[in-house]
Protein backbone atom coordinates (compact mmCIF):
# COMPACT_ATOMS: atom_id res chain seq x y z
CA UNK A 1 0.00 0.00 0.00
CA UNK A 2 1.59 3.48 -1.46
CA UNK A 3 2.02 5.66 1.93
CA UNK A 4 1.40 9.48 2.00
CA UNK A 5 4.45 11.75 2.15
CA UNK A 6 5.28 14.82 3.14
CA UNK A 7 7.33 17.65 0.76
CA UNK A 8 8.48 20.42 1.37
CA UNK A 9 8.56 22.55 -2.04
CA UNK A 10 10.68 25.86 -1.38
CA UNK A 11 11.50 28.27 -4.47
CA UNK A 12 13.14 31.69 -4.79
CA UNK A 13 11.71 33.33 -8.34
CA UNK A 14 12.28 36.92 -9.59
CA UNK A 15 9.88 37.01 -12.95
CA UNK A 16 7.81 33.68 -12.12
CA UNK A 17 9.22 30.58 -13.89
CA UNK A 18 10.53 29.25 -11.15
CA UNK A 19 7.19 29.54 -9.18
CA UNK A 20 5.42 27.79 -12.02
CA UNK A 21 8.12 24.78 -11.70
CA UNK A 22 7.92 24.34 -8.37
CA UNK A 23 3.99 25.01 -8.90
CA UNK A 24 3.91 21.87 -11.55
CA UNK A 25 6.35 19.41 -9.06
CA UNK A 26 3.71 20.17 -6.52
CA UNK A 27 0.92 19.36 -8.40
CA UNK A 28 2.19 16.19 -9.38
CA UNK A 29 3.24 15.17 -6.18
CA UNK A 30 -0.47 16.01 -5.02
CA UNK A 31 -1.85 13.91 -8.03
CA UNK A 32 -0.05 10.77 -6.37
CA UNK A 33 -1.26 11.62 -3.38
CA UNK A 34 1.81 13.26 -1.12
CA UNK A 35 0.49 16.11 0.81
CA UNK A 36 3.20 19.11 -0.40
CA UNK A 37 3.76 22.39 1.48
CA UNK A 38 4.48 24.88 -1.46
CA UNK A 39 6.50 27.80 -0.36
CA UNK A 40 8.21 31.43 -1.63
CA UNK A 41 10.82 30.96 0.29
CA UNK A 42 11.49 35.65 0.18
CA UNK A 43 7.31 35.61 1.48
CA UNK A 44 7.87 32.77 4.13
CA UNK A 45 7.02 34.09 7.86
CA UNK A 46 9.99 34.32 10.29
CA UNK A 47 7.73 31.95 12.70
CA UNK A 48 7.35 29.26 10.00
CA UNK A 49 8.99 26.47 10.27
CA UNK A 50 8.44 24.37 7.07
CA UNK A 51 10.70 21.69 7.08
CA UNK A 52 9.18 20.15 10.27
CA UNK A 53 7.90 16.69 9.83
CA UNK A 54 8.84 16.42 6.15
CA UNK A 55 10.01 13.57 4.25
CA UNK A 56 11.58 15.23 1.39
CA UNK A 57 12.73 18.62 0.42
CA UNK A 58 12.82 20.44 -2.93
CA UNK A 59 13.91 23.36 -3.87
CA UNK A 60 14.36 25.65 -6.94
CA UNK A 61 15.65 28.52 -7.32
CA UNK A 62 16.44 31.32 -10.70
CA UNK A 63 19.71 32.82 -11.71
CA UNK A 64 20.34 36.43 -12.24
CA UNK A 65 23.54 38.48 -12.35
CA UNK A 66 25.42 34.36 -12.14
CA UNK A 67 23.88 34.01 -8.47
CA UNK A 68 21.11 32.01 -7.36
CA UNK A 69 18.56 34.29 -5.45
CA UNK A 70 19.92 35.45 -2.33
CA UNK A 71 17.21 34.20 -0.02
CA UNK A 72 17.39 30.43 -1.16
CA UNK A 73 21.35 30.69 -0.67
CA UNK A 74 20.34 32.17 3.12
CA UNK A 75 17.59 29.57 3.29
CA UNK A 76 19.97 26.43 2.61
CA UNK A 77 22.47 27.95 4.85
CA UNK A 78 19.65 28.65 7.82
CA UNK A 79 18.46 24.42 7.32
CA UNK A 80 21.49 22.65 6.70
CA UNK A 81 21.44 20.29 8.97
CA UNK A 82 17.45 19.14 8.00
CA UNK A 83 18.02 19.00 4.54
CA UNK A 84 21.08 16.84 4.75
CA UNK A 85 18.85 14.19 6.92
CA UNK A 86 16.03 13.89 4.06
CA UNK A 87 15.78 13.26 0.32
CA UNK A 88 16.39 16.31 -1.68
CA UNK A 89 16.44 17.81 -4.67
CA UNK A 90 17.65 21.30 -6.31
CA UNK A 91 16.82 22.74 -9.67
CA UNK A 92 18.64 25.61 -10.69
CA UNK A 93 16.59 27.82 -13.24
CA UNK A 94 18.44 29.90 -16.06
CA UNK A 95 18.06 31.11 -19.30
CA UNK A 96 21.69 29.87 -19.59
CA UNK A 97 20.13 25.98 -19.70
CA UNK A 98 17.95 27.32 -22.16
CA UNK A 99 21.16 28.36 -24.33
CA UNK A 100 22.50 24.72 -23.55
CA UNK A 101 19.64 22.84 -24.85
CA UNK A 102 18.62 24.87 -27.66
CA UNK A 103 18.96 23.09 -31.54
CA UNK A 104 19.45 25.74 -33.13
CA UNK A 105 23.28 26.09 -31.46
CA UNK A 106 26.42 24.61 -32.33
CA UNK A 107 28.05 22.55 -30.57
CA UNK A 108 30.92 24.57 -29.11
CA UNK A 109 27.93 27.27 -27.92
CA UNK A 110 25.83 24.58 -25.77
CA UNK A 111 29.11 23.13 -24.39
CA UNK A 112 29.99 26.65 -23.10
CA UNK A 113 26.51 27.29 -21.84
CA UNK A 114 26.41 23.61 -20.38
CA UNK A 115 29.79 24.59 -18.45
CA UNK A 116 28.66 28.18 -16.85
CA UNK A 117 25.08 26.36 -15.61
CA UNK A 118 27.74 23.73 -13.73
CA UNK A 119 29.81 26.44 -12.65
CA UNK A 120 27.07 28.74 -11.40
CA UNK A 121 25.53 25.39 -9.42
CA UNK A 122 28.75 24.48 -8.06
CA UNK A 123 28.84 27.98 -6.78
CA UNK A 124 25.71 27.84 -5.32
CA UNK A 125 26.51 24.48 -3.48
CA UNK A 126 29.58 26.26 -2.15
CA UNK A 127 28.31 29.26 -0.99
CA UNK A 128 25.70 26.81 1.33
CA UNK A 129 27.63 24.28 2.19
CA UNK A 130 25.03 21.73 0.95
CA UNK A 131 25.09 19.24 -2.05
CA UNK A 132 22.04 18.35 -2.45
CA UNK A 133 20.95 14.51 -2.91
CA UNK A 134 19.05 15.16 -6.54
CA UNK A 135 20.60 18.36 -8.74
CA UNK A 136 19.11 19.55 -12.04
CA UNK A 137 19.17 22.68 -14.42
CA UNK A 138 15.97 23.68 -16.13
CA UNK A 139 15.20 26.30 -18.86
CA UNK A 140 13.75 29.33 -17.61
CA UNK A 141 11.40 31.75 -19.80
CA UNK A 142 11.36 34.95 -21.26
CA UNK A 143 9.09 36.69 -20.06
CA UNK A 144 8.95 40.20 -21.92
CA UNK A 145 5.74 41.12 -20.45
CA UNK A 146 7.54 41.35 -16.80
CA UNK A 147 11.08 43.06 -17.87
CA UNK A 148 12.09 46.34 -17.03
CA UNK A 149 14.04 48.09 -20.28
CA UNK A 150 17.08 47.05 -18.70
CA UNK A 151 16.31 43.40 -18.46
CA UNK A 152 14.92 43.42 -22.03
CA UNK A 153 18.18 44.36 -23.64
CA UNK A 154 20.45 42.12 -21.73
CA UNK A 155 18.06 38.99 -22.49
CA UNK A 156 17.85 40.16 -25.98
CA UNK A 157 21.66 40.24 -26.29
CA UNK A 158 21.86 36.93 -24.74
CA UNK A 159 19.72 35.38 -27.17
CA UNK A 160 21.28 36.44 -29.94
CA UNK A 161 20.22 36.91 -33.34
CA UNK A 162 19.82 32.85 -34.08
CA UNK A 163 17.75 32.79 -31.26
CA UNK A 164 15.69 35.54 -32.12
CA UNK A 165 12.00 35.74 -30.52
CA UNK A 166 9.49 36.04 -33.11
CA UNK A 167 6.78 37.36 -31.11
CA UNK A 168 8.78 39.61 -28.99
CA UNK A 169 5.10 41.21 -27.07
CA UNK A 170 4.70 37.18 -25.60
CA UNK A 171 6.16 35.67 -23.26
CA UNK A 172 7.68 32.18 -24.15
CA UNK A 173 8.43 29.40 -21.94
CA UNK A 174 11.57 26.81 -22.79
CA UNK A 175 10.81 24.65 -19.59
CA UNK A 176 10.88 20.98 -20.04
CA UNK A 177 7.83 19.86 -18.26
CA UNK A 178 8.39 15.97 -18.68
CA UNK A 179 11.84 16.52 -17.07
CA UNK A 180 10.05 17.86 -14.19
CA UNK A 181 7.74 14.94 -14.31
CA UNK A 182 10.77 12.61 -13.96
CA UNK A 183 12.57 15.14 -11.51
CA UNK A 184 9.61 15.00 -8.95
CA UNK A 185 9.51 10.81 -10.07
CA UNK A 186 12.64 10.47 -8.90
CA UNK A 187 12.53 11.75 -5.44
CA UNK A 188 9.51 10.73 -5.12
CA UNK A 189 11.25 6.75 -5.38
CA UNK A 190 14.31 8.17 -3.48
CA UNK A 191 11.87 8.98 -0.23
CA UNK A 192 10.19 5.80 -0.72
CA UNK A 193 13.21 3.84 -0.67
CA UNK A 194 14.92 5.61 2.36
CA UNK A 195 11.30 5.60 4.67
CA UNK A 196 11.79 1.46 4.23
CA UNK A 197 15.67 1.76 5.22
CA UNK A 198 14.42 4.53 8.17
CA UNK A 199 11.77 1.58 9.67
CA UNK A 200 14.35 -0.68 10.33
CA UNK A 201 17.20 1.43 10.87
CA UNK A 202 19.44 0.57 7.88
CA UNK A 203 20.90 2.93 5.29
CA UNK A 204 19.26 3.33 2.31
CA UNK A 205 20.38 1.40 -0.54
CA UNK A 206 19.39 3.14 -3.26
CA UNK A 207 20.63 6.65 -1.82
CA UNK A 208 23.83 5.74 0.09
CA UNK A 209 23.07 7.55 2.51
CA UNK A 210 22.12 7.38 6.62
CA UNK A 211 18.93 7.77 7.24
CA UNK A 212 19.23 7.66 11.40
CA UNK A 213 20.27 10.79 13.01
CA UNK A 214 24.00 10.03 14.23
CA UNK A 215 24.64 7.00 12.22
CA UNK A 216 28.00 6.79 9.85
CA UNK A 217 27.89 5.95 6.29
CA UNK A 218 29.07 2.40 5.67
CA UNK A 219 32.14 3.69 3.50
Amino acid sequence: MKTTKRFFIGYATRQGQTAAIASHVALRLRARGHFVLLQDIASAPSWLDPLHGCDAVFLAASIHKRRHEPEMVEFVRQNLEIIAAWPSAFISVSLTQMMAERQSATADERAIAHRDVQAMTDQFIHDTGRHPGIVRAAAAAVAHSRYSIAEHWAVTRLLGERERISDPSRDHVYTSWPSMDALADDLEARTSCCAAARRVRAFCPTCFRARIPGAIAPF
